[in-house]
């Protein structure tokens, strides 16, 4: 679950309207542009190192966030890096992961399609990596229309949904435990790992 206790934040190299964003999608998190010095810094530019470096040398100290739309080293300890464009989602689920907010112990690698937690590892398959970054971390359910969205050349969507989470749920419960991924009725689906 994505639990931030927010903070003061600072976005260095975005425009007004990128700021703008920026702020907006993590102000429910309680994070804020502000006086004083930032425990969070979003960093924008082409060159991701150079980013990350001049958000450090203004910030020292400061978790760190860089948006760019250049070739992405791997994250660090109070780093993250994303690519440009990201799912919005993705912005608070960075900043809960380089400030040590996070409330689960899962790790979510993208890249390799895995999901592991408690010592245990599952490879995951590219609908079901966009299914994990969908539901990971939030508290609320997700709607099944959005997570539907997700299969946008399937004629019937619906069931390729079905489909696509019923295999992912049959993953998951054997790996970390029955109802890690569940279906609320009316509501959605929700997914809770185990630490």
């Amino acid at each position: 679950m994505t639990s931030l206790s927010g903070g003061t934040l600072c976005v260095l190299g975005a425009s007004a309207e990128v700021k703008a964003m920026i702020e907006a999608l993590l102000r429910p998190y309680g994070w804020a542009a502000g006086g004083g010095k930032p425990s969070l810094v979003v960093a924008c530019g082409d060159d991701p190192v150079r980013a990350s470096a001049d958000a450090a040398a203004l910030y020292p100290g400061a978790a760190r966030i860089v948006l760019s739309g250049g070739m992405l080293p791997p994250d660090g300890p109070r780093i993250a890096y994303l690519p440009i464009p990201f799912p919005l989602g993705e912005l608070p689920r960075a900043a809960a992961r380089v400030t040590g907010d996070a409330d689960s112990g899962a790790v979510f690698d993208e890249a390799r399609r895995t999901l592991t937690a408690g010592g245990k590892t599952v490879r995951l398959s590219t609908k079901e990596c966009g299914i994990v970054r969908l539901l990971l971390g939030r508290e609320d359910p997700v709607p099944r229309e959005t997570v539907e969205a997700l299969f946008p050349l399937s004629k019937d969507k619906s069931n390729a949904c079905r489909v696509a989470v019923a295999s992912l749920r049959r993953k998951l419960d054997g790996t970390f435990g029955a109802g890690t991924l569940t279906a609320v009725r009316e509501k959605g689906y929700i997914l809770r790992i185990p630490d």
